[in-house]
């Protein structure tokens, strides 16, 4: 039976992650997940695909915002200006109206970048690309959603901790750990694999829709710990994935993106059933 070993959620897109002991699940996904972003002046996402030592800044929520830290560094306190200017930004297949969080965060973050860049907030709700299909093993549609996250394709990630040990003993080398792909869930108690196939879960309070296989680039390169691009983990992932299963011809996924058909509060230790 899968039970949660791990959550977690990224406030800053791309940015390092807070683990949590439990979590309020909607429909968007976890609170406080993915709710601000790193841009160019001109509006391009910024991430670790291009700026690997967005891995060591280390956001918190606070009581109006994010508490933000990185080494050698000062902390920043951001309180949250939902009258802030507004900014366009191209994130993968969406075009949005985001709201610029100031010149200070600006400030502070191009210094720690060695770069020009803005920090924005996704403000009320937005209108995303997202995997709406219902879609284990890779039959998702994607659809329009309502949301306040800054997902890649989908409002909440699951792994499974088995399909990283499994790839791990294949690869030889040096073990990668599964921070490096980002998970909201992480479970144990299933076989590798498994959660490719699952077409949902069920919680205590939440039930989960399997949408889509979450294809990777090659940010789990980055280790998560010094920020450092230092293993080719995503060409290893090419050749595991094509040795395990021809479906996956175009794209190598590890993880499932999932949404929620229920919400609810989820926790470490809980068990899940699969529905």
């Amino acid at each position: 039976m899968p039970t949660i070993t791990n959550l977690h959620i990224y406030p800053i897109k791309s940015c390092a992650g807070v683990t949590l002991q439990q979590a309020m699940l909607t429909a968007a996904g976890i609170e406080g997940d993915r709710a601000f972003m790193l841009v160019t002046p001109d509006g391009r996402m910024l991430s670790q695909r291009s700026h690997p030592t967005m891995a060591l800044i280390r956001p918190r929520p606070a009581d109006r915002g994010l508490r933000v830290a990185v080494h050698d560094r000062d902390d920043l306190e951001i309180e949250v200006d939902p009258s802030g200017p507004d900014i366009e930004v191209k994130l993968f297949r969406d075009n949005l109206t985001l709201v610029d969080q100031g010149n200070v965060a600006a400030d502070w973050f191009s210094s720690v970048l060695g770069g020009p860049c803005r920090l924005v907030w996704s403000g009320t709700d937005l209108m995303r690309t997202g995997a709406v299909g219902d879609g284990p093993v890779g039959t998702g549609n994607l659809g329009q959603l309502s949301t306040r996250q800054f997902y890649d394709a989908g409002p909440l990630l699951l792994c499974n901790q088995a399909s990283l040990d499994r790839f791990n003993r294949q690869r030889g080398g040096n073990a990668v750990s599964i921070d490096r792909f980002r998970p909201n869930i992480v479970v144990t108690g299933a076989p590798a694999g498994d959660e490719l196939t699952w077409p949902g879960l069920r919680g205590r309070e939440v039930a989960l829709r399997n949408r889509l296989p979450c294809e990777r680039c090659e940010l789990p390169n980055v280790d998560q710990e010094t920020g450092r691009v230092d293993q080719d983990v995503y060409q290893d992932l090419r050749s595991h994935v094509a040795r395990l299963d021809d479906r996956y011809s175009a794209g190598y996924p590890f993880g499932a993106y999932m949404g929620a058909l229920q919400t609810g509060g989820i926790s470490v230790g809980e068990e899940l059933t699969v529905a």
